[in-house]
């Protein structure tokens, strides 16, 4: 699922990370909390602008997600 007209647009790396990330493992996607009656949290995967940011903010989701990804493998 492409989040641009034109998947070339896209950010490689964030590309990796939205079709490879564990969306059951928390770790890796950012908390949103939910306002209803019952508060909750939910989670969900990073924009790409967010994705970019974190990368330069989160030595170990660097790590994971930046450059080397394909050496953790």
């Amino acid at each position: 699922m492409s989040y641009k007209l034109n998947v070339e647009d896209e950010n490689p790396l964030w590309r990796h990370y939205v079709d490879n990330v564990d969306r059951v493992d928390t770790k890796w996607l950012k908390e949103v909390e939910i306002t209803t009656p019952f508060p909750s949290k939910s989670f969900s995967i990073y924009s790409e602008e967010e994705f970019l940011e974190k990368l330069k903010v989160d030595d170990e989701f660097a790590k994971k997600w930046g450059d080397d990804y394909s050496k953790d493998k």
